[in-house]
């Protein structure tokens, strides 16, 4: 069953590298530094990669990426990707589409290595799967006052205190019924 798999997904990629697209593999299995095996994900991607002419991996294990910082749901509201938070190096990000306080605050942060083959290679996440929740119907509306009130309309929507307090109820009374039976 997986070698069918593995042929079908090979014939896939062996026919757009014929057509001329780029191929990248980001593999992101990570292993022990004294541990000398390859992760089967790298072990395939070398593999195909050996039988390919534009194909290129990147091993994400491998590089320097802070965590976000959660800019996006703070109180004084959304600093996630605001103009503010263009990363500013030309070198790290030459289309200026890299919005990331990580990014700016660590700068040995080297998430910009996949963001810009995600850029360069066209990457688009379909419709359906991308929104965004911000206070104006005007994407360009990037004021702060904007996004601090978008935080406090988001409470009354979502009733945070609420659901908060339903779900601490409800996990009282399961732990007096565990506690009871």
């Amino acid at each position: 069953m997986f070698q069918s798999e593995i042929k079908k997904f090979y014939n896939y990629l062996k026919k757009k590298d014929e057509l001329g697209h780029k191929i990248i593999f980001f593999t992101t299995s990570n292993r022990w530094e004294g541990d000398k095996e390859l992760p089967k994900s790298s072990m395939l991607s070398k593999h195909i990669k050996e039988r390919l002419t534009n194909c290129e991996i990147i091993d994400i294990s491998k590089l320097r990426i802070w965590p976000c910082e959660g800019n996006i749901s703070i109180n004084n509201g959304n600093n996630c990707s605001i103009k503010a938070s263009l990363l500013k190096d030309d070198k790290k990000n030459p289309h200026k589409f890299i919005r990331c306080w990580a990014s700016i605050n660590n700068p040995k942060d080297e998430m910009y290595v996949v963001t810009n083959k995600i850029y360069e290679f066209g990457f688009k996440t379909p419709k359906e799967l991308s929104f965004n929740r911000q206070w104006t119907n005007d994407s360009s509306n990037e004021y702060l006052s904007g996004y601090r009130q978008d935080y406090k309309d988001f409470l009354k929507e979502m009733n945070i205190v609420e659901k908060l307090k339903e779900s601490l109820t409800d996990f009282n009374n399961w732990i007096s019924r565990k506690i009871n039976s």
